[in-house]
């Protein structure tokens, strides 16, 4: 089929206990059409718009809002704490916080997490991820 558009009711062409449904669409579809509509990013104006804070004991809170990563919508409903790792004896290094979208079987979610980068006499943020089933859009670059 050459267009594809939705939403529509569905009726299910098959039984009711081997439903066959004639206009469902998959999440990979959802994708496509969230793509059109949005770039990757945080929603700044739903509620904290994940920002980031230090709370000096090697640990960052991200607030609460959300945003748009390949298509996949995620929303931070609460508050997050995260703990970085131990800091270097005498080099610095930058650590990026970082929402991942991951199409994973595992996974199949988008999460917030740490990236910790390499302690260095000039240290430089962990690379971002972009992968065919993983993509990363940075919240904020954290010097330890």
């Amino acid at each position: 089929m050459a267009i594809t558009s939705y939403p529509f009711e569905s009726q299910n062409t098959g039984t009711v206990t081997e439903p066959v449904y004639d206009r469902a669409i998959t999440a990979e579809d959802e994708r496509r059409f969230n793509k059109l509509r949005y770039v990757n990013g945080v929603f700044e104006s739903a509620d904290d718009g994940l920002k980031v804070t230090a709370n000096g004991n090697m640990t960052v809170n991200v607030g609460t809002g959300g945003g748009h990563i390949e298509g996949a919508l995620f929303y931070n409903t609460a508050p997050m704490t995260l703990t970085l790792a131990a800091a270097d004896a005498s080099l610095n290094r930058i650590d990026r916080v970082v929402a991942q979208f991951n199409t994973s079987v595992s996974v199949r979610a988008v999460n917030i997490l740490v990236r910790t980068g390499v302690a260095a006499t000039n240290p430089v943020a962990p690379e971002l991820r972009r992968e065919s089933n993983l993509y990363e859009i940075a919240l904020a670059d954290v010097l330890v």
